[in-house]
Protein backbone atom coordinates (compact mmCIF):
# COMPACT_ATOMS: atom_id res chain seq x y z
CA UNK A 1 0.00 0.00 0.00
CA UNK A 2 1.52 3.35 -1.15
CA UNK A 3 1.58 6.40 1.32
CA UNK A 4 1.53 9.79 0.02
CA UNK A 5 1.71 12.06 3.12
CA UNK A 6 0.49 15.98 2.94
CA UNK A 7 0.33 18.62 5.45
CA UNK A 8 -3.66 18.01 5.74
CA UNK A 9 -3.02 13.96 7.05
CA UNK A 10 -0.33 15.39 9.43
CA UNK A 11 -1.94 18.24 10.76
CA UNK A 12 -5.65 17.00 10.88
CA UNK A 13 -5.81 13.20 12.45
CA UNK A 14 -8.02 10.32 12.00
CA UNK A 15 -11.55 11.07 13.05
CA UNK A 16 -13.91 8.19 13.05
CA UNK A 17 -17.08 10.26 12.19
CA UNK A 18 -16.51 11.89 8.35
CA UNK A 19 -18.50 13.03 5.73
CA UNK A 20 -16.69 12.81 2.25
CA UNK A 21 -18.19 15.41 -0.31
CA UNK A 22 -17.35 15.28 -4.26
CA UNK A 23 -18.25 17.74 -6.81
CA UNK A 24 -18.75 17.14 -10.60
CA UNK A 25 -18.09 20.23 -12.72
CA UNK A 26 -18.28 21.19 -16.17
CA UNK A 27 -16.70 24.40 -18.33
CA UNK A 28 -19.05 26.94 -19.21
CA UNK A 29 -18.73 30.18 -21.81
CA UNK A 30 -15.67 32.17 -21.82
CA UNK A 31 -17.05 35.33 -20.47
CA UNK A 32 -17.68 33.50 -17.53
CA UNK A 33 -14.50 32.24 -16.93
CA UNK A 34 -13.48 34.37 -14.11
CA UNK A 35 -16.63 34.63 -12.13
CA UNK A 36 -17.66 32.73 -8.92
CA UNK A 37 -19.23 30.12 -11.11
CA UNK A 38 -16.60 29.99 -13.81
CA UNK A 39 -16.87 25.95 -13.32
CA UNK A 40 -20.22 25.31 -11.84
CA UNK A 41 -21.15 21.96 -10.53
CA UNK A 42 -24.01 19.99 -11.84
CA UNK A 43 -23.76 16.91 -9.53
CA UNK A 44 -22.84 16.65 -5.71
CA UNK A 45 -22.21 13.69 -3.90
CA UNK A 46 -21.91 12.37 0.09
CA UNK A 47 -20.51 9.49 1.49
CA UNK A 48 -20.78 9.13 5.10
CA UNK A 49 -19.49 7.18 8.09
CA UNK A 50 -21.16 7.03 11.00
CA UNK A 51 -19.49 5.11 13.84
CA UNK A 52 -21.18 3.04 16.64
CA UNK A 53 -19.89 0.90 19.56
CA UNK A 54 -19.30 -2.23 17.75
CA UNK A 55 -18.52 -0.69 13.96
CA UNK A 56 -19.34 1.68 11.30
CA UNK A 57 -22.29 2.37 8.98
CA UNK A 58 -21.86 3.82 5.28
CA UNK A 59 -24.25 5.74 3.90
CA UNK A 60 -24.25 7.57 0.54
CA UNK A 61 -26.25 10.41 -0.99
CA UNK A 62 -25.75 11.98 -4.87
CA UNK A 63 -27.96 14.74 -6.44
CA UNK A 64 -27.53 15.78 -10.31
CA UNK A 65 -29.03 18.69 -12.01
CA UNK A 66 -32.06 17.88 -14.26
CA UNK A 67 -34.62 20.34 -16.49
CA UNK A 68 -32.84 23.08 -16.63
CA UNK A 69 -31.79 23.50 -12.69
CA UNK A 70 -29.32 25.78 -11.67
CA UNK A 71 -26.48 25.25 -9.22
CA UNK A 72 -27.64 26.80 -6.31
CA UNK A 73 -29.83 23.66 -6.02
CA UNK A 74 -27.36 21.01 -5.48
CA UNK A 75 -26.44 23.91 -2.56
CA UNK A 76 -29.49 23.67 -1.04
CA UNK A 77 -29.69 20.22 -1.35
CA UNK A 78 -26.26 19.66 0.41
CA UNK A 79 -27.46 22.51 2.97
CA UNK A 80 -30.05 19.97 4.22
CA UNK A 81 -27.49 16.80 4.45
CA UNK A 82 -24.25 18.61 5.66
CA UNK A 83 -23.32 17.46 9.12
CA UNK A 84 -22.56 21.00 11.00
CA UNK A 85 -19.69 19.47 13.02
CA UNK A 86 -17.06 16.52 11.90
CA UNK A 87 -14.53 16.02 9.41
CA UNK A 88 -15.39 16.82 5.70
CA UNK A 89 -13.20 15.18 2.93
CA UNK A 90 -12.59 16.14 -0.92
CA UNK A 91 -10.58 15.93 -3.49
CA UNK A 92 -8.04 17.97 -3.73
CA UNK A 93 -8.88 18.36 -7.77
CA UNK A 94 -12.33 19.40 -6.18
CA UNK A 95 -11.37 22.81 -5.49
CA UNK A 96 -14.42 22.67 -3.08
CA UNK A 97 -14.14 25.58 -1.38
CA UNK A 98 -13.95 27.71 -4.47
CA UNK A 99 -16.57 25.79 -5.74
CA UNK A 100 -19.14 26.01 -2.52
CA UNK A 101 -18.10 30.19 -2.43
CA UNK A 102 -19.52 30.99 -5.37
CA UNK A 103 -22.62 29.08 -5.27
CA UNK A 104 -23.55 29.23 -1.69
CA UNK A 105 -25.38 32.41 -0.12
CA UNK A 106 -24.81 32.92 3.84
CA UNK A 107 -28.64 33.58 4.28
CA UNK A 108 -29.74 30.37 2.93
CA UNK A 109 -26.94 27.81 3.82
CA UNK A 110 -25.24 28.79 7.09
CA UNK A 111 -23.79 25.38 7.30
CA UNK A 112 -22.19 25.42 3.83
CA UNK A 113 -21.18 28.75 4.54
CA UNK A 114 -19.66 27.89 7.84
CA UNK A 115 -17.95 25.01 6.11
CA UNK A 116 -16.52 27.60 3.89
CA UNK A 117 -15.65 29.86 6.36
CA UNK A 118 -13.51 27.76 8.78
CA UNK A 119 -12.25 25.00 6.30
CA UNK A 120 -9.28 24.74 8.11
CA UNK A 121 -10.71 22.83 11.37
CA UNK A 122 -12.90 20.22 9.41
CA UNK A 123 -11.60 19.70 5.70
CA UNK A 124 -9.17 17.06 4.78
CA UNK A 125 -8.28 17.35 1.34
CA UNK A 126 -6.70 13.99 0.00
CA UNK A 127 -4.07 14.86 -2.80
CA UNK A 128 -4.15 14.62 -6.47
CA UNK A 129 -1.29 11.89 -6.25
CA UNK A 130 -3.50 9.74 -3.84
CA UNK A 131 -6.27 9.37 -6.46
CA UNK A 132 -4.69 8.21 -9.32
CA UNK A 133 -5.96 5.08 -9.35
CA UNK A 134 -9.38 6.08 -9.39
CA UNK A 135 -11.29 6.83 -12.22
CA UNK A 136 -12.89 10.00 -12.20
CA UNK A 137 -15.74 11.41 -14.85
CA UNK A 138 -14.88 13.38 -17.61
CA UNK A 139 -14.70 16.84 -18.10
CA UNK A 140 -17.47 18.18 -20.17
CA UNK A 141 -18.05 21.86 -21.29
CA UNK A 142 -21.35 23.83 -22.42
CA UNK A 143 -21.32 25.80 -25.64
CA UNK A 144 -21.90 30.07 -25.44
CA UNK A 145 -25.17 30.47 -25.21
CA UNK A 146 -25.41 34.16 -25.24
CA UNK A 147 -25.37 36.95 -27.72
CA UNK A 148 -22.43 39.12 -27.76
CA UNK A 149 -24.28 42.39 -27.40
CA UNK A 150 -25.79 40.82 -24.71
CA UNK A 151 -24.77 40.27 -20.82
CA UNK A 152 -23.91 36.97 -20.13
CA UNK A 153 -25.92 34.35 -17.73
CA UNK A 154 -25.31 31.19 -16.40
CA UNK A 155 -27.37 28.88 -18.33
CA UNK A 156 -27.20 25.04 -18.31
CA UNK A 157 -30.23 22.89 -20.73
CA UNK A 158 -30.50 20.10 -19.09
CA UNK A 159 -29.67 18.48 -22.95
CA UNK A 160 -26.03 19.35 -22.85
CA UNK A 161 -25.75 18.36 -19.00
CA UNK A 162 -24.04 14.49 -18.75
CA UNK A 163 -26.62 11.85 -18.09
CA UNK A 164 -27.72 12.41 -13.76
CA UNK A 165 -27.94 9.20 -13.16
CA UNK A 166 -24.04 8.42 -14.39
CA UNK A 167 -23.37 11.19 -12.64
CA UNK A 168 -24.32 10.07 -9.38
CA UNK A 169 -23.28 6.87 -9.55
CA UNK A 170 -19.86 8.31 -10.81
CA UNK A 171 -19.40 10.81 -7.63
CA UNK A 172 -20.58 7.98 -5.02
CA UNK A 173 -17.95 5.54 -6.88
CA UNK A 174 -15.13 8.20 -6.02
CA UNK A 175 -16.26 9.80 -2.92
CA UNK A 176 -16.15 6.11 -1.23
CA UNK A 177 -12.52 5.65 -3.04
CA UNK A 178 -11.73 9.66 -1.85
CA UNK A 179 -13.08 8.54 2.13
CA UNK A 180 -10.64 4.94 1.53
CA UNK A 181 -7.53 6.22 0.12
CA UNK A 182 -7.55 8.85 3.27
CA UNK A 183 -8.13 5.75 6.15
CA UNK A 184 -5.39 3.95 4.06
CA UNK A 185 -3.12 7.16 5.00
CA UNK A 186 -3.93 6.22 8.19
CA UNK A 187 -4.03 3.05 8.56
CA UNK A 188 -0.42 2.62 7.33
CA UNK A 189 1.26 4.27 10.95
CA UNK A 190 1.19 1.67 13.61
CA UNK A 191 -1.23 3.87 15.76
CA UNK A 192 -4.26 4.30 13.86
CA UNK A 193 -6.17 1.35 14.51
CA UNK A 194 -9.40 3.04 14.54
CA UNK A 195 -8.41 3.56 10.62
CA UNK A 196 -8.18 -0.34 10.01
CA UNK A 197 -11.13 -0.71 11.84
CA UNK A 198 -12.97 1.18 9.13
CA UNK A 199 -10.98 0.27 6.17
CA UNK A 200 -12.16 -3.42 7.48
CA UNK A 201 -15.85 -2.61 7.85
CA UNK A 202 -16.12 -0.86 4.66
CA UNK A 203 -14.61 -4.06 3.05
CA UNK A 204 -17.11 -6.08 4.96
CA UNK A 205 -19.95 -3.83 3.31
CA UNK A 206 -18.52 -4.10 -0.10
CA UNK A 207 -18.31 -8.35 -0.31
CA UNK A 208 -22.33 -8.08 1.54
CA UNK A 209 -23.18 -6.01 -1.75
CA UNK A 210 -21.10 -8.11 -4.14
CA UNK A 211 -22.92 -11.69 -2.47
CA UNK A 212 -26.00 -9.50 -2.99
Amino acid sequence: MSVIINDSFAALPFTRAATVITLRTISVCPSLAFQPLGSPPVGIALFSVVPYADGFDFHTQAHALRDDALPYTLINWLEERLPATGAVLTRERDHLLHTLRGASDPARHPRVTALVRDGAERLRVVPHAAMRHVEGLPAQGIPCLCRASEDCTLQLPSFFLPDPEETETGLIRVAQATWQRWAEQHAAWAEHDPARGALRALADRVSVSADA
